[in-house]
């Protein structure tokens, strides 16, 4: 019993090997480069060039896949250098951190992102979080910086924070942003 058992367990993994084996199917999307297979959000940049997409994120073509995937035109102030830029899972969102002088004035710049979400044709609402699910929504409305930055900015000498979802292209965006000690981070996370 124990023989037929190890033939049996033997050759459940030679055919899971040979399952896993290289695939010579042909890829439905492979010549079509604006579709994407999981989910993955893309964007053309307009050049003829390759699509933009958060796999091919680099320090070079971050700014043209906010502006195309998230609506937002994110680019280096007078001073600012850029740190890094990411996409931890690659499928919908994007992480941009600079280096930014000391003194910089968070609460400007913060405001300077909200101006430009605000002026997207959905508006901006309060962020609420479900903390059972994790499952970020819609609050209420904001139509002023002053208002939404007494209700949920959180500041000091030397923090400045703030987060809220917009609309753009059909979807919900999650907009997170800290300047810290030299450093601002921008957070843009598709929910929907």
């Amino acid at each position: 019993m124990k023989k037929l058992f190890a033939l049996l367990l033997a050759m459940m993994m030679i055919f899971s090997l040979a399952a896993c084996g290289e695939n010579n199917t042909t890829d439905p999307d492979k010549d079509n480069p604006g579709t994407s297979q999981g989910g993955e959000m893309q964007g053309d940049n307009g050049s003829g060039g390759a699509a933009l997409t958060l796999e091919n994120l680099n320090e070079t073509n971050y700014s043209d896949i906010a502006k195309e995937l998230f609506g937002l035109e994110i680019k280096p102030q007078d001073g600012w250098t850029l740190k890094d830029t990411s996409s931890p899972n690659k499928v919908n969102n994007l992480l941009i951190d600079f280096n930014v002088p000391d003194g910089t004035n968070g609460k400007e710049v913060l405001k300077t992102y909200f101006d430009a979400c605000i002026a997207l044709p959905s508006g901006i609402w309060k962020e609420e979080i479900d903390w059972e699910t994790y499952k970020v929504s819609k609050g209420d409305q904001f139509s002023d910086f002053d208002s939404f930055f007494t209700a949920e900015g959180n500041h000091s000498d030397t923090l400045t924070q703030g987060s809220w979802i917009y609309d753009f292209d059909g979807k919900s965006i999650q907009f997170s942003y800290s300047c810290r000690m030299g450093m601002v981070e921008l957070s843009l996370t598709r929910l929907s």
